[in-house]
């Protein structure tokens, strides 16, 4: 699919939403709710319970993948895809999730660091308040966050790569996520801003909904 036209992907996947939403709707809303109100608890308890209970809800997200891929491919979802994480794999979908956070972290220090360094410099320059100031204060926050879409776009794929093949190790599916969007990430990129509306109204009605 990563070798169609954006336009084509996009209209592949509005297809698919309008033959699936009455299924793949409540799914979303339901991961999303689950995911709130766990935060929302999380809120109230001691740190390590806190910390356990991010562990608990990481699956939903494989769960989704899961959901997601079988409405791709001409299949039905069901509320039990959502859950079946728990039951097949996961500690291996907690390790994949938090592999990737880690790798995430570390490529965005590559743009903070020497940021947060020319952010001091401009501000130890005097001219700190100005117009200019500002417009290099902004164009060097902007750059600082370049590394860290790279790096959530580069592995994207591996938790659809694990789901299709949860026999690979977490590295593997890292590594083949790696593969797939080595000349597609600009693609994926314009792709998600294409459903940016989409992504931000599901959030709102799932906060709504807890």
């Amino acid at each position: 699919m990563l070798d169609m036209p954006v336009s084509r992907i996009r209209r592949k996947g509005f297809l698919q939403f309008k033959q699936h939403w009455k299924v793949l709707v409540p799914l979303v809303l339901l991961q999303i709710v689950l995911a709130n109100a766990g935060g929302s608890l999380l809120s109230l308890m001691p740190s390590s319970l806190a910390t356990i209970g991010i562990f608990l809800a990481i699956p939903l997200e494989v769960g989704l993948c899961i959901a997601v891929l079988k409405t791709a491919r001409g299949g039905r979802a069901e509320v039990s895809d959502l859950f079946f994480p728990y039951k097949a794999y996961f500690f291996k979908a907690i390790g994949l999730n938090c592999l990737i956070a880690l790798f995430v972290i570390l490529w965005s220090l590559t743009g903070v660091i020497p940021g947060a360094i020319f952010l001091g410099i401009i501000a130890g320059g005097g001219a700190k308040g100005s117009a200019a100031f500002i417009f290099f204060a902004v164009l060097i926050i902007v750059l600082m966050l370049i590394p860290t879409v790279i790096a959530v776009y580069r592995y994207s794929q591996a938790l659809y790569v694990f789901v299709d093949n949860p026999e690979l190790k977490v590295k593997e599916c890292i590594e083949k996520s790696k593969e797939l969007t080595l000349d597609n990430k600009k693609k994926l990129f314009f792709l998600d801003l294409s459903f940016i509306g989409w992504g931000l109204a599901a959030a709102e009605i799932g906060r709504a909904h807890v």
